[in-house]
């Protein structure tokens, strides 16, 4: 749509975004592209900067994307072996042979094998465009659009103001540029984990302080968000099923339905989401994230190869607190 039809809508979009959540919740590595963006670090691992969510661009209904992935290693607990880290084909309504073998897992009930199924659950990320307003580490990105890689507590962030569950408190679309808010994006080191819990959103605000040239010029900048969901992106069942083998060293039985081990809150808590419809078709076109996967070998280890995948898995252990 265009920026005076973006205009026009402002005050509609809210329940869609409601409705998109309310949807959701029934139901890598670190970027190299530098579209992407995320405040440098201090050395004792804090951060602080501003941002502000961006509507839908063009095209695009939503302005946010999730997509599911596991990255795992094969004896976690001893944190040797081969690794295991690709998209799951779920986040497509595809079959995925790693939440296959964590249901057959959890399914035994014992203990052993439920933490099995814990450690390679799949995890989410999401893909939002943001505007930068602060950032104290690198003046240079301010007032520039970048796309901002977040996990589960940032979007809990969002979800709490655009459908808030007080009936006392009114929802704010913090997505909107005339009546959105302000994003203060506030990292600590907690325990030896990235925690984003003293993130906040500030009252509601027009994006630059009402300059139209300047809200219009940040809209035309975003960039799409429907290649991070591609069906291209994601491997084929028997490539995955192959790889997750080679890992382990295990043969698993192929299905039909794809019964997932959904992560919570609680990590003592999981439940089964619906079956996937292997016939459904996606929507989405768009072209492949650099996002590949990573199978480290234990002889590769003093190369340093297997260290590089474990950089890559606690940025994404790390992006599960976002």
């Amino acid at each position: 749509m265009s920026f005076k039809t973006l205009k026009k809508n402002s005050k509609t979009t809210a329940a869609k975004l409601q409705e998109a959540l309310q949807g959701e919740q029934s139901g890598s590595a670190q970027e190299s592209d530098d579209r992407f963006w995320y405040p440098e670090l201090d050395k004792a691992g804090n951060g602080y900067a501003v941002i502000r969510f961006l509507p839908a661009g063009e095209g695009e209904e939503i302005p946010w994307v999730r997509k599911w992935h596991h990255g795992f290693q094969r004896d976690a607990n001893k944190k040797q072996g081969s690794w295991y880290i690709n998209d799951c084909p779920t986040t497509v309504g595809k079959n995925c042979p790693v939440c296959e073998a964590n249901s057959e897992l959890w399914d035994t009930g014992t203990n052993a094998n439920q933490n099995l199924a814990r450690n390679r659950k799949r995890k989410i990320n999401y893909f939002s465009n943001i505007v930068v307003l602060e950032d104290p580490k690198h003046p240079e990105n301010e007032g520039k659009v970048f796309i901002f890689r977040y996990g589960q507590k940032i979007h809990d962030k969002i979800s709490e103001r655009i459908d808030p569950e007080s009936e006392y408190e009114s929802p704010v679309n913090v997505f909107d540029i005339w009546a959105g808010c302000n994003f203060k994006l506030k990292i600590r080191k907690v325990e030896g984990w990235t925690n984003y819990d003293a993130s906040e959103f500030e009252a509601t605000s027009e994006l630059f302080d009402g300059d139209e040239a300047k809200q219009e010029e940040a809209y035309k900048a975003e960039c799409s968000l429907k290649e991070f969901a591609s069906p291209t992106l994601f491997k084929d069942y028997d490539e995955l099923k192959e790889q997750l083998n080679r890992v382990l060293g295990t043969s698993l039985p192929k299905k039909t339905r794809t019964p997932v081990v959904e992560e919570s809150e609680d990590e003592d808590d999981f439940e089964t989401v619906e079956d996937v419809d292997v016939d459904e078709e996606e929507d989405d076109d768009v072209a492949e994230e650099e996002n590949d996967d990573v199978i480290v070998d234990e002889e590769e280890a003093e190369t340093g190869v297997e260290k590089s995948a474990m950089d890559y898995f606690q940025s994404l252990a790390d992006d599960e607190d976002k």
